[in-house]
């Protein structure tokens, strides 16, 4: 779900000091181009396996409300070719709520990952336990940290990134970006265990 929040409640919830004006002109579009938002066609909305989602909108407007479809970062044909038996289902029989792994969705790994990754000046690294960072002069130092590749910790890590951005994806994995000259230490494996979380586009 990909929803911008309006205005009245855009600045009860965060600061003044930002400008939805221009969050709305520039940087709410800007993340729809990158994740391809579009909104459910009624083709697959009307078909036996959504009728969940008509008696939502006919009782809700009956109600007095008005409905709108949410924009979602997906690739609706894929859901459509599931329904014409071209493709295994994964959006149609309910495994979206578990992860979609079909290419339909556009998530960040495929997009603002992908285009950081082809600048070659970021380096991702998955299946981490961030847990510590540390601020010297210009520069942060993230780590030392757990890597959990095979459910469990198999070394640390810890190294220079200029600059630092982090990102939570499964329950306990942080993923992080880091700059170039990250440098990794192995460790004697540490006791705790990261117990993954439900679901995860891969």
């Amino acid at each position: 779900m990909t929803l911008q929040p309006s205005r009245e409640l855009f600045e009860s919830c965060l600061p003044e000091a930002l400008d939805y004006d221009l969050m709305d002109r520039v940087h709410y579009r800007r993340v729809a181009r990158m994740l391809q938002l579009e909104t459910a066609p009624d083709t697959l909305i009307n078909t036996p396996n959504y009728p969940a989602a008509r008696t939502f909108r006919s009782r809700a407007e009956l109600a007095g409300f008005s409905v709108e479809k949410i924009p979602m970062p997906i690739d609706w044909s894929y859901a459509e070719a599931e329904l014409r038996g071209e493709m295994k289902p994964s959006y149609t029989n309910g495994d979206a709520a578990m992860g979609v792994n079909n290419g339909g969705k556009h998530s960040v790994d495929v997009t603002y990952l992908r285009a950081a990754e082809a600048t070659g000046r970021v380096r991702v690294r998955t299946h981490h336990d961030v847990t510590s960072i540390e601020r010297t002069g210009e520069r942060s130092v993230a780590g030392p940290g757990e890597s959990h590749r095979r459910q469990r910790p198999d070394r640390r890590a810890e190294g220079p990134a200029d600059p630092l951005a982090r990102a939570v994806g499964r329950q306990c994995q942080h993923h992080q970006a880091l700059g170039q000259g990250t440098r990794h230490r192995r460790h004697p494996r540490p006791a705790r265990r990261c117990r993954p979380g439900l679901g995860h586009q891969r």
